[in-house]
């Protein structure tokens, strides 16, 4: 009876390793009908976890259970992948007990605290009240899907961006989906919305607190092996304003010029937008990206740490501070590294000095060769 503990330790120890990060969000339900659904899934999930954890004590498998003809798909109208998700967390809670040396047979649904607090009975009013909301949401406020990279990032809980907003797609089980504004301010919701353009997975778990819904996006981060590296060559690119495009060069591991080619950026101005801008501009990234893969050499960009903006009265004109305000240029080398640190490209960064001296610090301006 010792043994297993021990080997169930040895497992989680390894699966903490692993690096996982995450954002925390509120979610708004436009339709108080999509409301409505989603927390009738919230509660046959909770049940459905309940359920599984007495059967895996009972010693059913994991395919047993969630099966096509299984029990959780038939008496809490899951599908399957949630089905399976059900049981991937009930076994987790298993493992957690046995882990800490517990009795698995009374581990409480909902928290222990809690349950010792209804059972002395000593509340009335207001309380009592407040701690019954909390235990049943404790007991019937809980939905979870894992992410999978095979369907582009999570197939029952999916994050769209939609006219700059961020939306979460809940899919009900039934072949119909209700959909909840993604209301955040986390300081990963940039690594978040990469994710998404970059169709990488992304867990996400909903729980219930004081009758709102909110959402926990967790994801692990792994540095994928180099493919393309500058050994092969390099891809440089460079933002001209007239016209307003991105200029590409394909050079050779002896510096020859093998190729050039130019990416119009007019429809990042023509976007209505920030979320329509942002959409183009994680485009064109995948363009760079996917140009670099396919001749498999690095990515060439300037180092860039100041970027001067000029102001009225300075002498710069208004045509030219219009064109260099408009400038995405950062923001574009920002997603370029994102997807190419995640696809295995090579980003080699440039000391601007040496190609354009005016982008410099004050005090290193004109020092270039």
């Amino acid at each position: 009876m010792k043994a297993k503990p021990k080997a169930t330790r040895k497992r989680t120890s390894q699966k903490r390793a692993k690096a996982f990060t995450g954002a925390h969000a509120l979610l708004l339900f436009p339709s108080g009908e999509d409301h409505k659904a989603t927390l009738d899934l919230m509660r046959r999930f909770s049940a459905a976890a309940r359920y599984a954890y007495n059967r895996l004590l009972q010693g059913w498998s994991r395919e047993a259970l969630k099966r096509e003809n299984g029990p959780l798909r038939i008496f809490f109208g899951l599908n399957t992948r949630y089905a399976d998700d059900a049981v991937m967390k009930a076994q987790a809670l298993l493992d957690s007990a046995q882990e800490r040396g517990e009795d698995p047979r009374k581990v409480v649904f909902g928290g222990r605290r809690l349950f010792e607090t209804l059972k002395r009975g000593h509340l009335s009013g207001k309380p009592l009240k407040r701690l019954k909301r909390e235990w049943k949401e404790k007991r019937q406020g809980l939905l979870y899907s894992r992410g999978d990279k095979t369907k582009g990032g999570n197939l029952n809980l999916r994050l769209l961006v939609k006219e700059g907003a961020l939306w979460l797609r809940i899919n009900l089980g039934d072949g119909s989906y209700a959909h909840a504004l993604v209301k955040t301010s986390h300081p990963n919701l940039n690594a978040l919305v990469e994710r998404i353009h970059a169709f990488l997975p992304y867990n996400v778990e909903l729980s219930l607190k004081e009758g709102k819904v909110h959402a926990t996006f967790t994801w692990e981060e792994e540095p994928a092996p180099l493919v393309a590296t500058k050994e092969n060559g390099v891809l440089a690119l460079d933002v001209n304003s007239d016209p307003y495009h991105l200029a590409l060069a394909l050079v050779s591991p002896d510096g020859n010029l093998k190729r050039h080619l130019t990416l119009s950026l007019e429809p990042v101005d023509r976007a209505k937008n920030r979320g329509a801008k942002e959409l183009v501009l994680w485009k064109i990234a995948h363009e760079v990206v996917s140009l670099a893969l396919e001749h498999g050499v690095a990515v060439a960009t300037e180092r860039l740490r100041y970027l001067r903006k000029s102001r009225r009265g300075d002498g710069s004109g208004r045509a030219f501070r219009r064109k260099q305000h408009r400038f995405a240029y950062a923001s574009l080398l920002r997603k370029v590294h994102s997807l190419a640190g995640k696809r295995g490209v090579q980003v080699v960064e440039v000391n601007p000095l040496k190609c354009c001296p005016e982008f410099g610090p004050p005090q290193e301006r004109g020092q270039g060769v």
